[in-house]
């Protein structure tokens, strides 16, 4: 079901075409691993709640995974036979960290929604559900209602994700590395109690911090970046102290700056050196779209795109 699967520790997927697949592009387990200049398209053709790169280990000491320069666009199918199950979430995203994943970075990724799809607010560049100590940064999003989604499901979440991650981080000597090495993951013992307290109104005194994100200088064009809680306090949470949001920035397509007439139509994204993108959402860094695919396909955009 999935163009590449990978788990244990430490592998590289970098330079690829993955494409035409039913379900995910790459399904990820484990740690440390380096998913890099690949581009991911016409996937999820026939599934929802997934992504173009989807983890849910449920396990706090899986972390370590970096996304970078990867290019997704045309996720997901308009076939009047391409029906939601109803008992799942109708959503399908680039980037999908579930069920709380923790410890990694998205950066410096350019995700295309297909126009047909743009109406779906569903549908997100990056969806963090929950994790903590995560990187979310450097990325572009067009087309996208919901460019990068953070939530807090881990603090609300069942015993059954919850208690079981405490049980199963016991195990571990996880103050000493390499689990040590790990930002927030030594410290948890001190901040988490059993039995867990769920469903708790002040996200604060759940007893699960330390809880730290950092979403900053990602760029929707057409689009929003924010925090979509699933409890209460939604106007509080931008304030907390565990999430770094800031210098992210909302623009339209005519102010987005890029180099191509008509990028829809060449599925050429470069970004003009002047484009008002590099002052809205400082620290911005565009992919470098001319390193992402195999070289055949790097080949096609020089050719298509001029670089």
């Amino acid at each position: 079901m999935q163009g590449v699967k990978i788990a244990g520790v430490g592998h590289s997927v970098t330079h690829n075409e993955i494409y035409n697949a039913p379900h995910q592009g790459i399904l990820v387990g484990g740690n440390d691993h380096h998913i890099a200049f690949n581009v991911f398209h016409d996937l999820l053709l026939q599934s929802f709640d997934s992504g173009a790169i989807y983890k849910s280990d449920r396990d706090w000491m899986t972390r370590g995974l970096v996304m970078d320069s990867n290019f997704f666009y045309n996720l997901g199918s308009t076939s009047p036979s391409d029906k939601c199950n109803p008992h799942t979430a109708c959503c399908r995203h680039g980037i999908y960290m579930d069920a709380t994943e923790h410890g990694f970075t998205a950066t410096r990724n350019l995700f295309i929604q297909p126009p047909a799809l743009r109406s779906s607010a569903c549908n997100y560049g990056v969806f963090d559900n929950g994790g903590r100590n995560n990187v979310i940064s450097k990325n572009l999003c067009v087309g996208y209602a919901n460019c990068v989604r953070t939530s807090d499901y881990n603090l609300i979440s069942t015993p059954v994700f919850s208690y079981q991650m405490v049980r199963n981080f016991e195990l571990y000597k996880y103050q000493s590395p390499p689990y040590s090495n790990y930002p927030g993951l030594a410290d948890l013992d001190s901040n988490i109690s059993l039995p867990l307290k769920t469903n708790c109104s002040k996200r604060e005194k759940c007893g699960s911090a330390p809880w730290f994100v950092e979403v900053t200088s990602n760029v929707a064009v057409n689009g929003t970046v924010k925090l979509t809680p699933y409890g209460p306090e939604i106007s509080s949470v931008p304030q907390l102290p565990r999430f770094n949001f800031s210098h992210n920035a909302n623009v339209s397509m005519a102010a987005a700056g890029f180099v191509a007439t008509r990028p829809s139509l060449e599925n050429c994204w470069g970004i003009k050196l002047d484009s008002p993108i590099f002052d809205a959402a400082p620290g911005f860094v565009q992919i470098q779209l001319a390193l992402v695919g195999p070289p055949a396909y790097r080949a096609a955009y020089a050719a298509r795109c001029g670089v």
